[in-house]
Formats: C-alpha cells, sequence, structure tokens
C-alpha cells in the first residue's frame, strides 16, 4: 500500500517503484492494464485522458463478419464465441455494465449480395456466425431481398470501459492524468527505466495514433484513418438489434440510434458535412428518414496489413508497443491482451503475425 502521494513523493524525491508503466488508457493500454494487475504485478497508468480519442468515441461495434467478402474476420472462430463471457468477468470484476450483446440483421441491398451471404453461409467455418432469414426485421424497415442474422454481436460502450478501469487505477494511486514526455524517461544502469520520480521495469506504449511521434517506436508505419460516429434519432423504427447494411445502427435509447461508419485515409479532409450526409443518405434508404442529433470524428490507429503492432523494441530493452488494433480492436483485445500480459510475464509468445519485427527499424 502506498502512504504518501505523488505529490508528496515528488516533493520529497521519494522514488516510486512499479513493474509496468502503461502509456496511453484507450482500450488497448486500459485492458493490458487491468490484466497485469489481476496477473499480481503493479502498473502505473499515464494518459492525456482526452475525450475526444478514438477509443472514447468509438461505437464499439463487435462484429465477425467481414462484409466485402462476407468472411470470418481474423482468428474470428477462436475470438468470437468467447467475448462476452470476458467483458461479462471484468463488469463483475469493476462492477460496472459496459458491453452490452445484441442480435445483428444484415440487410441485402440486392440479390446478388443475398446469393453471396448464403453460399458463405453454407461453409461450415461459417455455420455458427451466419444465419439466412433469421430473426425478425423491425416495422418500418425497407428490405425488398431479404436478410441473414450475424451471431456473437454486441456493443461495447468503449467511453465506460475505459473510465471504469481508470477510476480503478486512480483508486490505487496508479493513474496519472498528464501528457507523456518522453525526454523524461530514462534507461538505468540496473536495467530500470525512470520517470521523474518513478521507476519501472517495462513500459508498454499503447497510444494509438499517438505513436507516430513515439520516439522509439515511431518507424512503424502506423496509418491513421479518420472515421466519423454519428447519433441519429427516428421516429419509425423501433429494434432493439444492430441493423446493417453499407453503414449500420446500434440502438441506444429513447428511439436514438448510434450509426456509421465511413473510412476516410486522408486525414486532412474536412468536408465532414459530406460525409456525414453520405451516411444518412445511405440509411435513408433501408432504414427510413433519421434526424441528425449529434457528430464525431476521429482518428483511428490502423496498419497496412490489418495486423497490430506488439513486441519489444529491437534495441532498447524494456520498451514495447501495444498498438495497431484498427476497427476490431473491441474484439482483438479478448484475445490479445491476454496474450501481451502473458508474453510480458514471460509465460508465453506473442502471436507471429502481431510481431514488429516484421518491420525494419
Amino acid at each position: 500500500m502506498l502512504f504518501f502521494s505523488f505529490e508528496l513523493a515528488a516533493i520529497y524525491k521519494i522514488e516510486l517503484e512499479f513493474e509496468f508503466l502503461i502509456v496511453g488508457a484507450g482500450i488497448a493500454g486500459c485492458s493490458l492494464a487491468l490484466e497485469l494487475h489481476r496477473a499480481g504485478k503493479s502498473v502505473y497508468i499515464i494518459d492525456h485522458n482526452n475525450p475526444n480519442t478514438s477509443s472514447r468515441i468509438a461505437a464499439g461495434l463487435v462484429n465477425p463478419i467481414v462484409p466485402k467478402r462476407v468472411i470470418l474476420t481474423w482468428e474470428g472462430e477462436h475470438i468470437f464465441p468467447k467475448i462476452a463471457a470476458y467483458y461479462s468477468e471484468i463488469e463483475q470484476y469493476l462492477n460496472t455494465p459496459f458491453y452490452y450483446p445484441m442480435q445483428m440483421l444484415q440487410i441485402h441491398a440486392s440479390e446478388a449480395e443475398r446469393k453471396l451471404w448464403e453460399q458463405q453461409s453454407e461453409k461450415p467455418i461459417h455455420h455458427d456466425f451466419i444465419v439466412p432469414q433469421s430473426g425478425t426485421l423491425p416495422d418500418g424497415l425497407i428490405s425488398h431481398h431479404g436478410h441473414c442474422e450475424i451471431r456473437h454481436c454486441g456493443r461495447l460502450d468503449t467511453n465506460a470501459f475505459c473510465e471504469a478501469i481508470i477510476d480503478f487505477f486512480k483508486s490505487k494511486n496508479a493513474f496519472e492524468s498528464a501528457i507523456f514526455e518522453y525526454e523524461n524517461l530514462v534507461s538505468t544502469s540496473s536495467n530500470k527505466w525512470e520517470y521523474k520520480n518513478l521507476s519501472f521495469d517495462k513500459i508498454v506504449f499503447a497510444e494509438g495514433v499517438g505513436l507516430k511521434q513515439n520516439p522509439w517506436f515511431g518507424y512503424l508505419p502506423l496509418k491513421p484513418a479518420t472515421g466519423d460516429i454519428i447519433t441519429v434519432k427516428s421516429d419509425s423504427i423501433n429494434s432493439h438489434a444492430i441493423l446493417k447494411q453499407k453503414h449500420w445502427t446500434i440502438p441506444l435509447k429513447n428511439n436514438t440510434f448510434l450509426a456509421g461508419s465511413n473510412f476516410i485515409h486522408e486525414p486532412k479532409n474536412e468536408n465532414k458535412a459530406g460525409e456525414i450526409e453520405d451516411i444518412i443518405s445511405g440509411l435513408n434508404k433501408w432504414f427510413g428518414e433519421v434526424e441528425l442529433v449529434n457528430a464525431d470524428r476521429t482518428a483511428r490507429p490502423t496498419v497496412v496489413d490489418r495486423r497490430p503492432f506488439m513486441g519489444e523494441h529491437p534495441k532498447q530493452k524494456g520498451l514495447f508497443v501495444y498498438n495497431g488494433l484498427g476497427t476490431k480492436g473491441c474484439s482483438l483485445i479478448t484475445w490479445l491482451t491476454p496474450a501481451m500480459c502473458k508474453y510480458l510475464t514471460h509465460q508465453s509468445s506473442l502471436p507471429e503475425e502481431t510481431l514488429i519485427q516484421r518491420f525494419l527499424l
């Protein structure tokens, strides 16, 4: 137990020691910090606590199917059946709800699309994920070509998830709301890292798009991609399911829905009104008329090969990265965060596809 506040420790130059420092409190950093804590490790988090980061604005959609090709996402058959149980355990630990399993209905836009989904549903690997013409459509929905149900779906309230974990570490005097100052991180002769009045065995950077400014891991080819998430209101649709065609809707309350999404590869694109109108016009074709309530835009940390960055710096021992989870982050952390925890505590290796050794320094 710590008897001094960190402010007093700094004044009296008392060095506080932790096993791990996590830089970044998005879904990757928060989940890893909690996983390490539950493994009996001492953990400290530093984050600027910006409410406008991708983890806080994200819709939190959990969907196992890649829609363009109608195939399971990477490792989907292993990840998605366990997601609800993973979050339920953390909800009980923190006594806070943030994950909501939901049915998802895919509304086919054409006969060719319907046939593709039905063909894919017949493959053994998809039997537990795609069910043709399953589920009841809500009244008022425009569906000329049928639909199917996608199973093992849901929504993570990413803001509630991160806030619950941040509050937990605040209660342990192990969270600092500040911009991380790279120049103040110093390697010592005892194979530790010092940051101001704090000492750590290992540092894990989970900064999202902020990784581009990181002096050790900025060489990794992170590609920020902008996306819009909007909130809309509908007086004609009453649905408790996630609904999807090209765009999707997630039910909230009082006839409001989260809706999205788009993928803008050029971060400098400022045509926000036009991009949002594209989502709304897309919804109007099958969901019906909607009223715009709110719109948020943020940059997501994506990688060219769609695999995260995980592992230790090739030259600086004790510095690690856990980043680049992209649009599937809410599902991937349920598999990769426990894997990263075991890797950091020398219990196992990481999935080969995630290792940063695939990129040259």
